[in-house]
C-alpha cells in the first residue's frame, strides 16, 4: 500500500473541509449598520449644496433636501452627471412624470437614486398593522426592500386603514383591489422605524425621520440613523 505523502494528506485536508462546510457555516456579511445612532439635520431654506447640509453616509451616498423636494443621493447625481439635480430631475424621478421637463438622460427610479427603503415594524403608526400587512423589511435582507416613492406611498395608504398586498414596480403599490402611484403624505413618514439599503456597497441602516417641513417651510429636514459599529 502506497504512503500517502504529506501534499496529498494537506490536499484531503481540505476537500473534506470544504465538502463538510455547507452554507450555513459561512460567517454572515458585516453589512448591518449596528453603532450608535446619529442625528442628521437640515434648516429650513439651507443651501443643500454645501456639505455641513448634506450625511455623507457613504462614497455613494450624500442625502440633502431641496427645499421642499423629496430627500435625494445627491452623490449619484454627481458622479452620474458632474452636476446637482434639478427640482424636474428629482420630480421626475419620484413620480414618474413623463411631463416633467427633466434636464439629463436617466431612467425614473422612484428617487434616492441608488438607496432602497424598508418599513421594518409598525411601531410609530397610527393603527396597527400587523394583522393586515406581510412586507415588513429585515436589514440584511433586500427582500422587501422598494423605492422611496413606494414606501412613502404604502404608509399613507397604511395608515389610511387600507391594506398593502404586493409592490409591482418602483410606482405602485397594490392593495387588494386597485393599484395606485398616489397619495403618498410625506409627512407621515415621521416617527415610522425605516431601514435603507445603500444597493452598490450592500449595506443596511436603521433610519427613522423625525422632522420634515411642508408646504413653504423652506425644506426643514431631520432623522436620525445608525453608524458603523
Amino acid at each position: 500500500m502506497k504512503k500517502l505523502t504529506y501534499a496529498s494528506v494537506i490536499l484531503l485536508s481540505l476537500l473534506f473541509t470544504t465538502i463538510s462546510c455547507g452554507d450555513d457555516d459561512t460567517p454572515p456579511k458585516d453589512n448591518i449598520w449596528t453603532g450608535p445612532d446619529m442625528t442628521f439635520t437640515k434648516a429650513a431654506n439651507a443651501d443643500w449644496t454645501l456639505p455641513e447640509n448634506q450625511d455623507r453616509i457613504s462614497d455613494s451616498v450624500r442625502f440633502t433636501r431641496q427645499d421642499n423636494r423629496q430627500i435625494y443621493n445627491y452623490q449619484w447625481w454627481q458622479n452620474n452627471f458632474g452636476e446637482d439635480a434639478t427640482g424636474d430631475d428629482l420630480e421626475a424621478d419620484f413620480w414618474d412624470d413623463v411631463d416633467v421637463p427633466n434636464t439629463k438622460d436617466f431612467t425614473a427610479t422612484g428617487g434616492t437614486k441608488g438607496v432602497k427603503w424598508a418599513i421594518l415594524d409598525s411601531i410609530g403608526a397610527d393603527n396597527p398593522w400587523d394583522e393586515n400587512f406581510a412586507l415588513y423589511g429585515t436589514l440584511g435582507d433586500p427582500t422587501h426592500f422598494y423605492s422611496f416613492h413606494n414606501v412613502a406611498t404604502m404608509i399613507t395608504q397604511l395608515n389610511d386603514g387600507q391594506s398593502v398586498v404586493s409592490v409591482p414596480d418602483d410606482f405602485n403599490v397594490e392593495n387588494g383591489s386597485s393599484s395606485t402611484n398616489s397619495g403618498t403624505s410625506m409627512t407621515e413618514l415621521v416617527g415610522k422605524n425605516l431601514g435603507i439599503w445603500l444597493v452598490e456597497e450592500d449595506i443596511y441602516l436603521s433610519f427613522k425621520f423625525t422632522e420634515w417641513g411642508s408646504g413653504g417651510s423652506g425644506g426643514a429636514l431631520s432623522y436620525t440613523r445608525s453608524t458603523p459599529d
